[in-house]
């Protein structure tokens, strides 16, 4: 089950039911909160989808002076009538206890295979003084 909503100044949770938990979950959440004129608003009831931590790295190609950019397929997106290809930055959910660093590295790698090789290396040279420098030397 998703943790609970943290209390903040201002939003008053009511109560919090799961009603998934999976990779993702969703929790529907009733709150009351304060109004920009102080008062307090009428129960409302919330869904909330909580999908995990997110790594995502702006690939620079410092050759072409340019920001590297990926179309990606986003299924979600065709629910909004929209074309379920957009471009963004690479990305990647965290997977368990990883950190922010090993999911950008696996994104690098798990992704965006044809690609890999400039980024990776343009990525490791950014994080990885040591790399860095043995590569420039």
């Amino acid at each position: 089950m998703a943790a609970p909503i943290p209390q903040v100044p201002g939003i008053a949770t009511e109560h919090q039911t799961a009603v998934w938990a999976g990779r993702s979950s969703v929790s529907l959440i009733r709150f009351r909160r304060a109004r920009f004129g102080g008062a307090t608003s009428r129960a409302r009831t919330w869904e909330v989808l909580r999908r995990g931590s997110v790594a995502a790295v702006p690939a620079y190609d410092p050759w072409t002076e340019q920001v590297v950019l990926f179309d990606q397929f986003r299924v979600a997106v065709v629910a909004a009538g929209l074309d379920p290809v957009i471009t963004e930055v690479l990305a990647g959910l965290t997977d368990g206890g990883e950190t922010p660093q090993e999911a950008a590295d696996r994104a690098i790698v798990g992704q965006y295979p044809d690609s890999v090789t400039t980024i990776a290396l343009l990525w490791l040279a950014a994080q990885r003084p040591a790399l860095r420098a043995e590569w420039l030397s």
